[in-house]
């Protein structure tokens, strides 16, 4: 539900910024893709690298 509101506000910002209901449309379009992107491509790989991290700081411990 929120997602539909922010999608509403945006669009509504943006018409009223002067942008053509196409060009508004587009915009949310790539919005999506990138949060598409962000969330099922980039986050996996920062917590795969992350997880790398902790495991060599926990194995070359010299105490």
């Amino acid at each position: 539900m929120f997602s539909l509101l922010l999608s509403l506000f945006i669009l509504w910002l943006l018409i009223k910024l002067g942008f053509s209901l196409t060009k508004a449309t587009i915009i949310l379009i790539a919005i999506g893709i990138v949060a598409i992107f962000l969330s099922y491509i980039l986050l996996p790989l920062l917590v795969i690298v992350a997880l790398v991290g902790i495991g060599a700081l926990l194995f070359n411990n010299n105490d």
